[in-house]
């Protein structure tokens, strides 16, 4: 945990240029050898000023990983803000690019280094990125609710946060399937608008044949049973 969070610019300064050399160790020489007297020398500072914001190298991972999401909320609310009036598909092709971006950009801080951070906090960055998103899609539906089929609205957006997280950082970490970034984002359109907008009619026949299916299946075992 921080020791204090920076009030004045000055000492924002000197915290920020902290989490950089961090990050910078961090990426070009591993996170092992990113000691708190390594990432001092690097961001130009006394190691006492370094322990005024942060008691030890886990507080310093953590502290760049809730920035990060901090400054990716910021950048997908301001396209969220932009893309409200237009239709569902053009939205959400364009959250989910931005959200791509978002993830490949940081790739390191928001999957790799939470794995690297030992300490019970190394949860709080899956949560956070949890609730990122669940608020990154919130104001979204709500906004496009009358284009929406689903009824109940808390459980879609629970059903679709999830999926989209785990299909970025499956594209982005692996890409098991090779995909080009343009049809994963294809597939993640036609992913959300196909789920958001499936046709109650054609549920409901497709529920009402698998249980008219199970029925049959359920008389057949029975009579053979019985024979």
């Amino acid at each position: 945990m921080r020791r204090k969070k920076p009030v004045q610019q000055r000492a924002k300064v000197t915290a920020d240029s902290i989490l950089e050399a961090a990050e910078k160790i961090m990426l070009t020489e591993g996170y092992e050898r990113a000691n708190t007297n390594r990432i001092a020398e690097v961001a130009g500072v006394s190691i006492g000023s370094l322990y005024q914001y942060f008691p030890d190298k886990e507080a310093i991972a953590t502290s760049l990983i809730e920035k990060t999401i901090s400054e990716a909320a910021v950048k997908a609310r301001q396209v969220l803000h932009e893309m409200m009036e237009a239709p569902l598909e053009e939205a959400s092709r364009k959250i989910n690019l931005t959200l791509l971006e978002i993830f490949e950009e940081n790739e390191f801080v928001l999957y790799v280094l939470p794995e690297k951070v030992v300490s019970e906090d190394k949860h709080l960055a899956r949560l956070a990125l949890e609730k990122f998103m669940h608020y990154t899609n919130v104001s979204f539906l709500e906004q496009h609710q009358q284009d929406l089929t689903a009824s109940h609205l808390k459980v879609a957006l629970h059903v679709i946060t999830v999926a989209t997280m785990n299909n970025i950082e499956n594209f982005v970490r692996e890409n098991p399937t090779n995909m080009t970034r343009d049809q994963f984002i294809d597939e993640m359109v036609r992913l959300f608008v196909s789920y958001m907008t499936f046709p109650k009619g054609k549920l409901e026949q497709a529920e009402s044949g698998e249980n008219e299916a199970s029925t049959e299946t359920l008389k057949e075992t029975t009579s053979r049973l019985n024979d």
